[in-house]
């Protein structure tokens, strides 16, 4: 019942989609050390179960130790949706990936634009400056 629930269903070219896949791929091989290991989402060979794992280990710790301790945990909740495309080219850039591959993923979002129907009604075209 909430907007904020809903997902837009976006359709891409197949040209398009393949670019997005060979992008990937060539990130596959430095992803491993480019993110920390507590990451576990969406990196391939890493799993959510080593945070649960790890979880557990630490209360059970401060059970046995009778110390005071927490555990904060972050969600980005849709991320993907609110990322902004400058913030984007910045952490890219940080994380020193080669500027050939920031450009070409540039090209991808640069010129985005995007329609919305809402009762049968197009909208008119409007930028698109979040989300991947």
């Amino acid at each position: 019942m909430e907007i904020s629930n809903y997902r837009p269903i976006t359709l891409l070219n197949t040209d398009y989609k393949l670019l997005i896949k060979v992008l990937t791929h060539q990130l596959l091989d430095s992803i491993e050390i480019m993110i920390h290991n507590d990451q576990t989402g969406f990196i391939p060979k890493r799993s959510i179960y080593n945070n649960i794992r790890l979880a557990k280990t630490i209360l059970k710790y401060t059970e046995l130790t009778k110390e005071n301790r927490a555990i904060v945990t972050l969600d980005q909740e849709k991320v993907y949706d609110k990322i902004r495309h400058n913030y984007l080219w910045t952490t890219l850039e940080k994380f020193q990936v080669p500027s050939n591959f920031i450009k070409t993923v540039k090209t991808l979002y640069i010129n985005a634009h995007t329609h919305v129907v809402i009762n049968g009604k197009l909208s008119s075209p409007f930028k698109i400056t979040r989300g991947v």
